[in-house]
């Protein structure tokens, strides 16, 4: 989760496009370290309360948990994909391409 959301923002910053996006990479980096290690936490925790959990209200408690944990996790990367969606709508061009001849130069 933590490199696919960090590649973003450098290959955001890489083709120039930070008017493009929704969160411009100073702001985004930042941003979606802290959301992934949250999130990464959360699971960890609700794994861990269902595992230890012996009650019936606990092992109710850690699945609504988990799933609250996951949902959040689905907003995020649909945010993720929305904005690469985006950016490459607005470039109006293939954005692997764009990154190679970057690279090039």
């Amino acid at each position: 989760m933590f490199t696919v959301n960090l590649t973003a923002a450098e290959f955001t910053k890489a083709l120039r496009a930070e008017k493009q996006v929704f969160l411009n990479p100073r702001n985004a980096r930042p941003l979606y370290f802290i959301l992934n290690a949250i999130i990464s936490l959360l699971l960890s925790l609700g794994i861990i309360m269902n595992v230890t959990a012996t009650d019936k209200h606990k092992v109710d408690a850690s699945d609504t948990f988990l799933k609250i944990s996951l949902v959040t996790q689905l907003i995020f990367w649909l945010f993720a994909f929305n904005d690469n969606a985006v950016m490459s709508f607005w470039l109006g061009r293939n954005p692997s391409k764009e990154s190679l001849e970057v690279g090039d130069a």
